[in-house]
């Protein structure tokens, strides 16, 4: 053996003498990186060093979710050695629902995560509203408004409410039709409002309100006399409740409405020709918030002559 050689004694399968110079390998015949056995010259490789793994199943160190990363692992059978793999974050996988709106809570779009039950909203729609009644109108009599209005989708009724005592007081509630009638009435002017409702979940939702000032009609004017003179007549009546008064003559086959009064209990005709027969009859009536007037019946008809 050169005296410049090192031994090494190795336990592989065989005992081996690895020979090593600083002449270099290829002056013993050792292949780069192998073994000799000089006694019968047999060489064996490397890599019968390295463990040839049997690795078994993975396992699930941490199982990915929607939001986080996970990991998995598994070892060799021959010499323990653990081999790991992360796993990336799943990402949410969602299904959408449409919820419609209602009278008590807003309309959205619902996504629910398949995998964890995440759940977040939008789209946001805003809650159904009772629309106010439209066409809120009334027919009136001396004592009594009959109110009426149309139909409001989705109602299971309408409340009626009456200005009185510097408030407003409920004075009915209708569960059926769209109309109701208010008696017991002075003959005056009167506010009212009509308002939609809706049950749901138990609890009463009401909607916006329509509102109006209704008048009655009027009493029946009293006429108390017709003084004649000449070429006039002093018509005199006794005063009601009223926004005004219509004075009407007749001489011939027509009445002609002669003067409107805004107050007052006589009104005096003129232009009448002497000696001729006439007759007289006057009527009051109320005037509402759009100007429409509502007419009381009219009066007894007096009958009057001038004088020559």
């Amino acid at each position: 053996m050169h005296k410049n050689a090192k031994t090494i004694i190795c336990s592989v399968v065989t005992t081996c003498i690895m020979l090593t110079s600083q002449l270099g390998a290829e002056a013993y015949g050792v292949a780069e990186s192998g073994y000799i056995d000089e006694a019968i010259g047999v060489t064996e490789t490397a890599d019968e060093n390295i463990c040839r793994h049997r690795f078994g199943s993975w396992h699930f160190v941490k199982k990915p979710t929607c939001t986080k990363d996970g990991a998995k692992t598994r070892s060799c059978a021959i010499c323990g050695e653990v081999e790991s793999v992360k796993l990336n974050r799943l990402g949410h996988k969602f299904a959408t629902k449409q919820v419609q709106p209602d009278f008590l809570h807003n309309g959205y779009s619902k996504h629910t995560c398949m995998r964890c039950g995440y759940v977040y909203k939008d789209t946001y729609v805003d809650k159904n509203i009772l629309r106010a009644p439209k066409d809120l109108g009334y027919a009136s009599q001396v004592n009594s408004v009959k109110l009426s209005w149309s139909k409001v989708l989705y109602a299971d009724g309408y409340r009626v409410y009456m200005y009185s005592g510097g408030k407003w007081r409920k004075v009915a509630t209708v569960k059926s039709g769209s109309s109701y009638k208010i008696a017991g009435l002075k003959p005056g002017k009167y506010k009212f409002r009509v308002g939609a409702y809706v049950r749901q979940s138990g609890k009463v939702v009401s909607g916006k309100n329509a509102s109006c000032t209704a008048v009655t009609k009027p009493k029946s004017v009293k006429l108390i006399s017709a003084d004649a003179k000449k070429s006039t007549a002093t018509v005199s009546w006794k005063a009601e409740d009223c926004s005004g008064y219509e004075v009407y003559i007749r001489h011939g086959a027509n009445w002609k409405r002669v003067k409107t009064l805004a107050k007052g209990s006589k009104y005096k005709i003129t232009g009448l020709k002497k000696a001729t027969s006439y007759k007289v009859k006057v009527r009051a009536f109320f005037t509402d918030s759009d100007g429409v007037r509502q007419y009381g019946e009219f009066s007894r008809t007096l009958n009057f002559k001038t004088k020559k």
